[in-house]
């Protein structure tokens, strides 16, 4: 307890005992989003997530849990899924579905 009074956090540096403040979730998905985006199938061998296309969309649910829906539908756009990204892009503006529309 004395830890997170004193601003130091969990001890552990393992991600399932990390506590994120509310305000914090955001860039927390975010910045695991991205991780997933960079990381290669060799680094995640044996796990639910080699597949990259399994990254991909783990990584575009992060985007959309974090409300970042231009890289949500920059992650549907590269997997092939138009149609979900054109369903979520007049939420980031008018514009920007005209470019996802014209994309398809």
């Amino acid at each position: 307890m004395v830890r997170f009074q004193s601003g130091l956090g969990p001890e552990t540096i393992d991600d399932q005992s990390r506590v994120n403040h509310i305000q914090d979730i955001s860039v927390a998905y975010q910045s695991k989003a991205r991780e997933l985006l960079q990381t290669n199938g060799m680094q995640m061998l044996g796990t639910a997530l080699s597949k990259r296309e399994d990254r991909l969309v783990a990584a575009s649910q992060l985007m959309l849990k974090a409300g970042n829906i231009r890289e949500y539908c920059e992650i549907h756009i590269k997997m092939g899924n138009f149609e979900d990204a054109i369903a979520y892009a007049p939420k980031v503006s008018l514009d920007y579905w005209n470019q996802c529309v014209s994309k398809y």
